[in-house]
């Protein structure tokens, strides 16, 4: 299906959106009014239905939506540019980790010998 194609749907889709709200408006006004209980059983029946069918209206309506949308490429230069910043964070997570690992290190042995002086002294 091309893009027109969906759009000629979608707009089909709107209709049926705009017709079935119309309906529910109806079926509350009709509702509200107070009707004998087997016309308020179908009523409410129909209600029921279309509620269902505008929720399934919805969602066909967001699928189409979905479906017409395009991404466009990026041009080239980006994607390069967009590589060598992907290498360069790379980089830079490889470098706090070892950064991080002899700071850890360091802490480490620090503590270890605080702790042997404590012993010592005592």
């Amino acid at each position: 299906m091309t893009n027109q194609d969906l759009l000629r749907v979608k707009l089909e889709v709107d209709r049926a959106i705009t017709c079935v709200t119309n309906t529910l408006a109806f079926l509350d006004r009709k509702l509200r009014l107070g009707l004998p209980p087997l016309e308020r059983a179908d009523f409410i029946s129909e209600k029921a239905h279309a509620e269902g069918e505008l929720i399934h209206l919805n969602l066909l309506k967001a699928n189409i939506h979905a479906g017409i949308i395009t991404v466009q490429l990026l041009p080239p230069e980006q994607v390069a540019r967009l590589d060598e910043l992907a290498v360069i964070i790379d980089q830079a997570i490889k470098d706090s980790f070892i950064i991080n690992a002899t700071l850890d290190l360091a802490i480490e042995a620090l503590n270890a010998a605080d702790e042997i002086r404590r012993n010592v002294s005592e």
